[in-house]
């Protein structure tokens, strides 16, 4: 019983230490989209509580994710992310991220689990002021009203480390 504790602390440390030296992730959440499909309108929230000081801002990035079944047709899921001012709800930044889905051979792209295609975009540096908190919206941007075949959509924040300049294009 003992042993199996102390192998479990150092599991956790293991990943704890792998997750640092991989850019160490700040956030990452999944929003369920429901069974009828992700509608344009169904405009999905993340919120990350955590505070940015001058010196985190160097590197921030954020990179889009979705989990999609077999049923999803489009070569990509192209979504607007729009990060938002906390304290007066306006938009500071809007971007369009893309997750490739199927490469130009025809093969699934990402990592699964089962049923499910796990696809991620290329991590964007993040417009933030210092002290305030990240707030993101995602929709769709594809060609059909309603998208079939998308299951959970999420973001990722996380440090590259390598002071990435960030842009002030909006």
């Amino acid at each position: 019983m003992v042993l199996l504790r102390v192998s479990n602390l150092l599991l956790y440390a293991a990943v704890a230490v792998l997750e640092l030296s991989c850019g160490g992730k700040v956030y990452h959440e999944f929003a369920a989209i429901g069974g009828e499909g992700w509608a344009r309108n169904d405009t999905l929230s993340f919120v990350y509580d955590g505070a940015f000081d001058k010196e985190s801002l160097k590197g921030c990035n954020l990179a889009v994710e979705a989990r999609v079944d077999a049923s999803y047709t489009y070569k990509e899921l192209a979504v607007r992310v729009e990060t938002l001012d906390i304290l007066d709800d306006t938009i500071v930044r809007t971007d369009t991220l893309r997750c490739t889905v199927y490469s130009d051979d025809g093969q699934r792209k990402g990592t699964t689990a089962g049923m499910l295609y796990q696809v991620s975009s290329e991590p964007h540096a993040v417009e933030k002021r210092a002290g305030s908190k990240a707030v993101m919206r995602v929709s769709h941007i594809m060609g059909d009203e309603r998208l079939g075949g998308v299951r959970n959509v999420g973001v990722r924040l996380s440090f590259s480390g390598r002071g990435q300049r960030l842009s002030s294009e909006k």
